[in-house]
């Protein structure tokens, strides 16, 4: 029974050993309001980018474009979302390459989305290096003749450390006889 009660209160200590998490960084600058970084994780061998997209219904986008529908004499909107594979990572001056993404597609091909609809992914990077804790997210440079918008952020703050914090363990205490 004891080794079962050691078990339980040790396990949360090591299921978070090797990790560092950082919820909803703050960010310096972005190119784009319509994308969050809800996470970032430094585990294994990657740096784990968590995002969150959401069609904002009043703007007016260079990314967006118009089409009618078939049988209906207004235009609608389509918005589509797709991450660039020559995406970075750039943290005090060295570069960490794209890896991949989840729930998202890489460029060419796109996902439709949907204004007022919340959409969710991750993409992997190489694993920053211990100490950088403030980094860059390059997708790509926007340009005003191109449909899409690369979403670039800048300054983005992580907990990072150089020496990862080590809790003390405290001396056994020792039986003394009478």
């Amino acid at each position: 029974m004891k080794k079962l009660l050691l078990i339980i209160f040790l396990l949360p200590s090591f299921v978070g050993f090797g990790q560092l998490i950082t919820k909803m960084p703050e960010i310096d600058d972005q190119t784009s309001y319509e994308t969050d970084i809800t996470k970032v994780e430094i585990r294994g061998g990657y740096t784990i980018v968590s995002f969150s997209y959401q069609v904002s219904q009043r703007k007016n986008n260079s990314y967006q474009f118009q089409f009618p529908f078939p049988n209906q004499g207004q235009p609608s909107t389509n918005y589509t979302i797709s991450f660039n594979p020559k995406s970075y990572l750039n943290g005090n001056g060295k570069r960490f390459k794209y890896i991949k993404s989840t729930g998202i597609p890489e460029m060419p091909e796109e996902k439709q989305v949907f204004a007022g609809e919340k959409y969710r992914f991750t993409v992997y990077f190489e694993k920053l290096d211990a100490g950088i804790e403030t980094f860059n997210l390059i997708e790509g440079k926007n340009r005003p003749e191109e449909r899409h918008q690369y979403w670039n952020f800048y300054g983005v703050h992580i907990n990072n450390p150089l020496v990862q914090k080590v809790i003390p363990t405290p001396p056994a205490e020792k039986k003394v006889e009478p």
